[in-house]
């Protein structure tokens, strides 16, 4: 690319459904906020990203999904090499760390702990000046049900007075099996994901997902 960016947000996801999800969220925010993004593909055509400009300057978002939450601690080199190292040194670069705090523990301190903190320093001694903490004690499933008449209207099924499970990946498996579907995770879940209300999942606020909105979209620098 021969354009100079300005700002750089790296987003460090557990799973692929959490992938799709953040990238048709960052779409229907760019929509919002009249803002083209471009996509493209690095070289191992595995991890994409998108580049806009705002205001005269450029702007650049980098997913990755590291598979797990275990292996989120991993995921410094993926941010030098992909991030930091191909990029001038005048970009600024922000990270949104995406992730559940496993089995519905509410104390997350263990996540600025051990492994966790050595991520958390690294990044920013690497050039990260700002961390985000994305966090939630449910699942991707979970957030996505706070549309639950949208879950409905794409199923084509009448919405429960009760959903069965404890968890919210378990709750959109019976739900789909009520309406005689399978649920499928990952890039097969875009569909629905892509025909829900991000304004009421956004104010739901599981995830505190205005923070990508002021960061990226409202953000002047």
């Amino acid at each position: 690319m021969c354009m100079s960016f300005s700002r750089g947000y790296a987003f460090i996801v557990e799973g692929e459904t959490e992938k799709v999800f953040y990238i048709e969220l960052l779409k229907y925010l760019a929509q919002k906020y009249h803002v083209t993004l471009e996509r493209s593909y690095d070289a191992d055509l595995h991890e994409y990203y998108f580049w806009f400009s705002i205001q005269d300057k450029f702007v650049i978002i980098k997913l990755n999904s590291v598979g797990t939450i275990t292996k989120i601690p991993n995921s410094y080199n993926w941010f030098c090499s992909q991030c930091i190292e191909p990029y001038s040194p005048d970009c600024i670069w922000r990270v949104f760390l995406c992730y559940d705090t496993d089995n519905y523990v509410p104390d997350i301190s263990k996540f600025h702990k051990g492994d966790w903190a050595f991520l958390r320093s690294s990044l920013e001694k690497s050039g990260a000046v700002d961390l985000f903490d994305l966090d939630a004690s449910a699942d991707i499933e979970d957030v996505l049900l706070q549309d639950l008449d949208g879950v409905c209207r794409y199923l084509g099924c009448k919405k429960p007075d009760k959903l069965l499970g404890n968890s919210g990946k378990k709750k959109m498996i019976s739900l789909y099996k009520k309406c005689g579907k399978i649920y499928h995770e990952g890039t097969k879940a875009r569909e629905l994901i892509k025909s829900l209300d991000m304004e009421t999942i956004i104010k739901g606020d599981i995830i505190h997902l205005h923070h990508i909105e002021k960061e990226i979209f409202q953000k002047n620098e």
